[in-house]
């Protein structure tokens, strides 16, 4: 019983470990050998103290945990280990009290697991979801990231001021109920904020909606929604921009347009009316010039004025051009 115990030990894919009550090293396999990125691992023997071989960083770690263990508690955890080649390593560890037949705790059974590449990934993927919602948040219109099911995810600090909500009130919130759609697919006579794979996989739409605020006022927003599939994850992304912003840029380049109407009148009338009593002068005293170096003078004259006139007529037209007139 014993060999085919030791066997079955032998064989795991799990490091293991077995130490006595005093944390004197009692059995250990060959995987956690191989496992084992400690640099004193060349200690491993049976009767050897584990904490002369864990590394001085760990050894606090390691031995807070150990006292657990001899106290009777379940251990199940991720932790970092430090490794002779200078990387941090990962490992799930579980330890276990163990008892003889009186239920006196005689010793401690660690099993160890490397999962440095595991944590790797979820290290990866923890970032690339910190970049995403720094993205989110730094853009300047209100985004809002949904679940398949429209319950909230994550609202920037535009969408919380668009809707007068905080992220903490609206996560998790189905996002439907508090906005209106009043646009229908006519193809299929069905509300376009509906919920069904089908829409979901046709979802990309610009749309003018409205939602009511935390105040209770009603307000339009343009509207674009994308849905993405991260593996086997749907995600919806919800752009808005608040109708009233929209309205006063447009106000404001009724503005600029209008400056630019008195800008061209000014140019058409107040400016060419001087340039035209001068063309005018130079005309009659072209008219009656006595001697042929004061008639040279004036036909430079005439032709700076009519130069003049012609950028000023070009800046006219240029005008009225842009403003669609």
């Amino acid at each position: 019983m014993k060999l085919y115990f030791e066997s079955i030990i032998a064989e795991a894919h799990e490091g293991v470990l077995f130490l006595q009550d005093d944390l004197s090293v009692l059995y250990y396999n060959e995987a956690i050998m191989k496992q084992s990125v400690y640099k004193n691992i060349h200690l491993l023997r049976q009767g050897n103290n584990i904490l002369d071989i864990v590394n001085e960083k760990e050894r606090e770690q390691t031995e807070f945990l150990l006292k657990l263990a001899l106290s009777g508690k379940m251990i199940d955890r991720e932790v970092p280990i430090s490794g002779k080649d200078g990387h941090t390593h990962w490992f799930k560890i579980k330890l276990f009290p163990i008892k003889n037949q009186h239920e006196e705790i005689v010793g401690i059974a660690i099993l160890s697991l490397d999962v440095s590449e595991k944590k790797k990934l979820e290290l990866a993927l923890h970032e690339s979801e910190i970049r995403f919602k720094n993205i989110i948040e730094n853009t300047p219109i209100a985004l809002a990231v949904l679940d398949k099911d429209f319950k909230v995810i994550q609202l920037n600090s535009v969408a919380e001021e668009l809707l007068g909500y905080n992220s903490q009130e609206l996560i998790g919130t189905d996002l439907r109920s508090i906005i209106y759609c009043s646009y229908y697919d006519d193809s299929e006579s069905s509300p376009w904020f509906e919920n069904s794979d089908a829409f979901f996989t046709n979802l990309t739409s610009d749309r003018f909606i409205s939602t009511i605020n935390k105040a209770g006022e009603l307000v339009t927003v343009d509207i674009t929604i994308n849905a993405y599939r991260f593996n086997t994850n749907k995600t919806i992304v919800l752009a808005a921009r608040d109708v009233r912003v929209l309205l006063k840029q447009e106000e404001k380049l009724q503005l600029h347009s209008e400056l630019f109407r008195k800008i061209a009148w000014q140019q058409s009338h107040e400016v060419r009316k001087p340039l035209a009593n001068i063309k005018g002068i130079t005309e009659l005293l072209l008219d009656n010039a006595t001697s042929s170096s004061f008639d040279l003078y004036l036909n430079y004259l005439k032709e700076a004025t009519e130069e003049l006139d012609t950028i000023i007529k070009n800046i006219v037209n240029q005008t009225y051009l842009t403003q669609g007139e």
